[in-house]
């Protein structure tokens, strides 16, 4: 493997020192610096469209014709609804950047405002993980932003996303695509949290991949992911977008612009938004905390023969795991030889100082064969051996038995359908074997549901499943 060796790098919030895309006509801002003008001109624009729809429903710059070409269960349908690359499609991040691009454009064109820019949400920041104010009040038909299925959760106007807003596993890849199908890229990292699980979060039309486009706040949502990946290509050492022809040139996809022409794009059309698009962000800041490299690794093909230890499997493929309505537990027991080789990549047993070797993310739990048979609202934060008696008010990512989060977005009635997630998990929840038996737990705990004022958790349905689990060492 190479090592790129970053001595002591401490990047504020993922970029301070970088320097800045030279400013063009629009720049997008987080949606809480917008004025009342400009959330004037938003409004009126969504409105525009949602009537253009009323009045012609083949209008390509229509509410629903624009949604319809990222999903639609309307049958019939057209050839260029139901395109949207989502899952862990090395297009999903280009394709949304075309598809924003001209939906702006649109947008842009229907408010009435020349100036007007799509906003993004930037839930990174505390004081932002509950949905915008404007997106909420008025909680009426005539306020054009307001959406009423979505999650109580959400809509009660309090903080609800938790773990959901994290990014800091997306920007520390160096690699954008994935390696030896791990799942591992930038692109897939991002397309996980927080892409996923703030879909999950915000629940309703937003938590279905077909119907997620009919919510203004998927753009808000989609716009700070573009961001996202401005921002880390700003952090340099080595992070740069494909350079092969499939990526590049030979896939193109259809649109339509502000006139209702039929446009096409490449991704070599849109990999610099100030000067092919016309638009940057007002900040690139990507974590809420800094990002620490004291060492990262580039992933590297496995070499011929080359294969991943199983560490531990349960395999429930005849009869699925299902998740329940909040805490979902299962135990797991180590191969014969697993134990021996995880001590043995741990300096100190009982602590949880581990050889630095194990930083290069080398331990995989591999969800498999996730099944629902309706859109899942929320997400899971993953848990590895949390003490036996732990209140669950005690629970939270910042525990460092937290190891990531699940999201079934993709799962249901998508046309990429996902039933393979990856969560790369640091040796450090190993300590517990120095101490313990050949067996570990895995707790699903429920998150993005919870009502303020509500003792109780609502009820969900869908049956999320989970056919395998598996815990793999490279």
């Amino acid at each position: 493997m190479k090592i790129t060796l970053i001595l002591l790098l401490m990047i504020w919030g993922g970029l301070v020192s970088c320097s800045s895309p030279s400013k063009p006509g629009h720049t997008r801002k987080d949606i809480n610096k917008f004025s009342t003008h400009e959330l004037n001109s938003l409004r009126r624009g969504i409105a525009v469209m949602k009537e253009r729809s009323k009045k012609d429903p083949s209008d390509p710059r229509g509410w629903i014709y624009q949604a319809a070409i990222h999903g639609t269960y309307a049958i019939p349908g057209q050839d260029d609804w139901n395109q949207c690359k989502h899952g862990h499609s090395r297009f999903f991040l280009s394709w949304h950047r075309m598809y924003l691009y001209y939906f702006e454009r649109i947008l842009r064109e229907a408010s009435g405002d020349p100036s007007l820019t799509l906003p993004y949400w930037n839930y990174a920041k505390e004081a932002n993980r509950s949905i915008p104010m404007a997106f909420l009040q008025p909680p009426t038909a005539e306020n054009s932003l307001y959406e009423p299925i979505r999650l109580d959760s959400a809509n009660a106007g309090g903080i609800f996303i938790t773990g959901a807003y994290k990014a800091t596993d997306a920007m520390t890849a160096l690699n954008f695509d994935d390696v030896n199908d791990g799942l591992d890229g930038f692109s897939s990292l991002l397309a996980d949290v927080p892409h996923r699980d703030v879909h999950g979060a915000v629940g309703g039309l937003m938590a279905d991949p077909i119907n997620a486009a009919l919510d203004p706040l998927f753009f808000l949502h989609h716009a700070n992911i573009d961001r996202l990946w401005e921002g880390w290509l700003l952090l340099r050492n080595e992070r740069h977008n494909p350079t092969d022809d499939d990526w590049l040139r030979n896939h193109k996809f259809n649109f339509y612009d502000e006139n209702k022409k039929a446009v096409i794009l490449s991704g070599q059309e849109i990999l610099d938004t100030a000067k092919q698009l016309n638009y940057r962000y007002d900040d690139y800041t990507t974590t809420p905390e800094p990002i620490e490299l004291t060492q990262r690794v580039e992933l590297q093909p496995l070499q011929v023969g080359q294969q991943e230890k199983l560490i531990a499997a349960y395999d429930y493929q005849e009869k699925p795991f299902f998740l329940g309505q909040r805490q979902t537990k299962v135990d797991l027991s180590l191969e014969s030889t697993a134990k021996q080789k995880l001590r043995s990549l741990i300096r100190v047993p009982g602590s949880r100082n581990i050889d630095a070797k194990s930083l290069s993310g080398k331990i995989k739990l591999i969800l498999g064969d996730l099944k629902a048979d309706a859109p899942i609202e929320g997400y899971f934060e993953v848990y590895i051996d949390l003490p036996i008696d732990l209140e669950e008010t005690k629970i939270n990512p910042d525990r460092p038995e937290f190891v990531g989060l699940l999201s079934f977005f993709d799962v249901w009635g998508h046309h990429d359908t996902l039933s393979k997630h990856t969560i790369r998990v640091d040796l450090s929840h190993f300590d517990f074997l120095s101490a313990r038996g050949d067996s570990f737990t895995i707790m699903f705990l429920r998150r993005g549901m919870e009502v303020p004022g509500h003792k109780e958790p609502p009820h969900f349905n869908g049956n999320p499943s989970i056919g395998s689990i598996k815990l793999t060492l490279k």
